[in-house]
């Protein structure tokens, strides 16, 4: 972590009075403009975009610069690179795609550009007016498209409101004179990761689900065989819990991973005290903030920096959010204890903790089988996945016929009975559910374009191609700006067809784009690429031979993705929250620093004990209620657990404010 940070402090050129960007010994006059591509070696290559692009800038704008691609393996290789050994070499791109978490890191470290706010140059605002690039614009564009009004031209010169929104980055540098998040990139795709839980459609996990009232009987799949979920649907970690011990800790609804990216939804609802009448949420403020004396939250208590889990203002709520996470996770690990033959260490329970070595106990769980649980059954029923890694879990369903998704944004954290207090304190904010993070993938500038107005503009010009925008000048000099009626080269079919990524332009939620031959093939193609890695690399794969059913339930799945991330952008009710977007760090740090220093022993502390020590606290494995969490016992060990995690991410910030 202190060479993360430390980096910022290496050679720099000051390009206004606050922020600093990295010079690059001749680079930044170069007459050469790199740019970031990901070729992944099996199912996604993003070059042809670019030199295409390329092609096209030639065109229009003649040879005065050269576009040269550098090849990663994903795109969060480069932003792991940069914040590893900093920005100080000819090899780093100056125009790139990040996800909106390490977006953020690099805001603060410096080395992305600001396109709008009090540290932006004014040259760098250029894209945002000539892409339409505004809420209101975007809002106004939503709206045409509900009434039915919106022309081509509407759909394809537009973005969706929260793809605007969830590219507002704050940086929290300490240097920066603005205080509130800002637009540092143009938002390229959209994710949903967090937002749905990968479920198994087996008659027992369709009798668990009718158990929860989440689907009705005799109406349970829909026309493509996927599970038909009901509307507004709502249940309560305690009810998950109930369900699972009244199975005698066999069986678990969805297992909830502890990794960072998966833990946002619990974060993203702890919010503050009342402050002046007023309650401040994370969802909206971020997890961590610089403790600025100007801020209503500030504690005098705390140092250069504060976050939801030291700040005196929200402490209170950090322990309920959490605590409530620990009731639903100290069941998962009850069942994993129950039936897990623990010979291996894809069937040690305690692995669940470990995240280099919980995905194979989360497969183990989920495909049960000889010397695998006790019971050789499955013992939990899905596990909450973003839809685009759904083959990563195959060697758990065993088939993609099995596998079908659960959207969790009805996973209510307080139950409406049970816990009425909590639940309405909660829910009057319209939080104290399970909020899908704002996954979004950004272009970004890197900073050093700052120092040179004349690459900025090429590099600008560049990526406007990308999204369908270029500029035509008329026989009198005037310049103006063209949108093409298709949308660029993140347009739906160019982006999903050839990266797979769904687009954040508005026209992905017209129909037409998903039902046309291009999309067709498309799916059948990559129908027939996962269908053979799952031959080649899944062991257990049950499916081999049955290639015709196989292949048509990837489709299904590959759509719900789109599906999913449309209607949640879309929405006006959209479950997502912009917590990543506006923290000074995330916990995806290099090496994943939160997982391995913070969750990891903190859940080891909570669940590493003898046999006898674990029941006298979580209840005996053969209950059947959870009476035990009533326990002083029990209470006890679920206050240490958020004490202890809250103190190692307090650290965190108190190492950040040394700096």
């Amino acid at each position: 972590m202190k060479k993360l940070l430390g980096v910022i402090a290496s050679t720099a050129l000051t390009v206004s009075s606050t922020l600093s960007v990295i010079a690059c010994g001749g680079v930044n006059n170069s007459t050469t403009i790199y740019y970031s591509y990901v070729d992944n070696h099996t199912d996604k290559n993003t070059l042809k975009l670019y030199t295409d692009a390329a092609e096209e800038y030639k065109k229009i704008y003649g040879d005065d610069f050269n576009f040269k691609g550098i090849r990663y393996d994903d795109n969060n290789q480069l932003a792991t690179e940069m914040q590893t050994i900093g920005n100080s070499g000819r090899n780093m791109p100056d125009i790139f795609l990040v996800s909106v978490d390490n977006a953020t890191k690099l805001a603060t470290l410096g080395y992305i550009l600001p396109l709008d706010g009090a540290d932006a140059i004014p040259e760098a605002g250029e894209i945002l007016k000539n892409l339409n690039y505004s809420s209101e614009q975007a809002e106004a564009a939503m709206e045409k498209w509900h009434a039915g009004t919106a022309t081509q031209t509407d759909l394809w010169s537009n973005f969706m409101p929260f793809a605007v929104k969830s590219s507002k980055i704050k940086s929290n540098n300490p240097k920066a004179r603005e205080k509130n998040p800002a637009q540092y990139g143009i938002t390229t795709y959209l994710g949903v990761g967090g937002g749905s839980a990968l479920v198994s459609n087996s008659d027992e996990s369709m009798r668990n689900f009718k158990n929860l009232n989440l689907v009705k009987p005799g109406s349970e799949f829909g026309d493509e065989g996927e599970i038909k979920w009901v509307d507004n649907a709502n249940v309560s970690i305690n009810k998950l819990t109930e369900i699972s011990a009244a199975t005698e800790n066999q069986t678990i609804s969805s297992l909830f991973d502890r990794g960072m990216w998966w833990m946002y939804p619990v974060y993203s609802n702890i919010m503050s005290d009342q402050i002046d009448g007023k309650v401040y949420k994370a969802a909206d403020i971020g997890v961590n903030w610089l403790n600025n004396s100007d801020l209503p939250y500030y504690d005098s208590s705390e140092g250069k920096y504060s976050s939801v889990f030291s700040n005196k203002y929200f402490t209170t709520s950090a322990h309920e959010v959490l605590g409530k996470w620990f009731d639903y996770y100290s069941q998962q690990i009850k069942v994993a204890k129950t039936t897990l033959t623990g010979t291996t260490a894809n069937t040690s329970f305690l692995n669940l903790n470990h995240p280099s070595l919980n995905a194979g106990v989360q497969r183990s769980m989920l495909s049960g089988g000889s010397g695998i649980t006790n019971n050789e059954q499955v013992s939990a029923f899905g596990i909450n996945y973003e839809p685009s890694s759904y083959f990563d879990m195959l060697g758990g369903f065993k088939s993609f016929t099995k596998m079908d998704y659960m959207p969790l944004e009805f996973i209510k954290l307080f139950d409406k009975n049970q816990e009425a207090e909590q639940f309405q304190k909660y829910d009057e904010q319209d939080i104290g559910k399970w909020l899908a993070p704002a996954g979004s993938g950004m272009t970004v500038f890197n900073s050093r374009l700052g120092s040179n107005k004349q690459r900025l503009k090429a590099a600008q010009r560049f990526v406007q191609i990308m999204f369908g925008a270029k500029e035509e000048t008329n026989e009198s000099g005037d310049t103006k700006i063209v949108h093409s009626e298709d949308g660029g080269q993140w347009n739906f079919e160019r982006s999903f067809t050839k990266s797979l990524e769904v687009p954040s332009k508005l026209a992905i939620i017209d129909d037409s784009q998903t039902k046309n031959e291009i999309f067709e093939n498309k799916l059948r193609e990559i129908a027939d690429n996962k269908f053979a890695r799952a031959i080649d690399e899944v062991a257990n794969f049950e499916g081999k031979n049955n290639e015709k059913e196989e292949k048509a339930a990837i489709i299904r799945l590959e759509k719900y993705q789109i599906q999913l991330a449309s209607v949640l952008y879309a929405s006006s009710n959209t479950t997502l929250s912009m917590a990543p977007n506006v923290s000074s760090y995330d916990f995806a740090t290099n090496n994943d620093w939160h997982g391995n220093n913070a969750m990891l022993p903190s859940l080891n502390q909570a669940f590493k004990m003898s046999d006898a020590s674990f029941e006298a606290i979580y209840g005996k494995l053969t209950d059947t209620t959870i009476d035990y969490k009533k326990s002083s016992q029990y209470q006890e060990k679920r206050l240490e657990f958020c004490e202890n995690l809250m103190r190692i991410l307090t650290q965190l910030n108190y190492e950040l404010g040394k700096k």
